[in-house]
């Protein structure tokens, strides 16, 4: 029902000349080019929608992921299935490998690369510790811009999410 929303939405309200559809076996993402247009005017208002994203990241938090991006004068508009892909390969997303021990230079590498994104999904490793977050805090929160993080792989209720959430209040965890 998302990829049908954001396709009529395109065509209907975006005025889209050339409608795209592709999947890669963890993501379907759609392509339009309408006029510029994002998840956070989709949750800023509409109806079908806004309730369809709204309601599927009610039901399915977790487990699938809208993401949208505006991309070489392309809308992009994905739907991520989070359990089969832990981010790898997705729109708007980056992973933290601490154990390369250059997590300064690949955060900064790699939220360049995501400056379209409204919201950056970033999927941690088992072992993030607080210096880790204060590192990769360092070098992203200026690229941010306000921008939301959802941080992937971390529980709720840990004291390192606490923290995260003090020191970065756009910080979200999904369920």
């Amino acid at each position: 029902m998302v990829l049908y929303e954001i396709s009529l939405n395109a065509i209907q309200h975006g005025k889209a000349q050339h409608l795209e559809i592709e999947s890669n076996g963890t993501s379907v993402t759609v392509r339009d080019d309408g006029q510029p247009f994002g998840i956070d005017k989709l949750k800023a208002g509409g109806r079908g929608g806004n309730r369809a994203v709204s309601d599927l990241e009610v039901v399915a938090t977790g487990t699938f992921s809208v993401r949208s991006r505006r991309q070489d004068d392309l809308n992009q508009w994905t739907v991520v299935d989070e359990i089969a892909s832990n981010g790898a390969n997705t729109p708007c997303s980056m992973a933290v490998d601490v154990e390369n021990h250059q997590i300064a230079r690949q955060a900064y590498t790699q939220i360049r690369v995501l400056a379209n994104c409204p919201e950056v999904h970033v999927y941690v490793p088992n072992v993030w510790s607080y210096s880790d977050w204060f590192n990769f805090l360092g070098v992203v929160e200026d690229e941010m811009a306000g921008r939301r993080l959802v941080i992937h792989g971390l529980s709720r209720e840990s004291p390192l999410a606490d923290l995260i959430i003090e020191t970065y209040d756009r910080a979200h965890f999904p369920d």
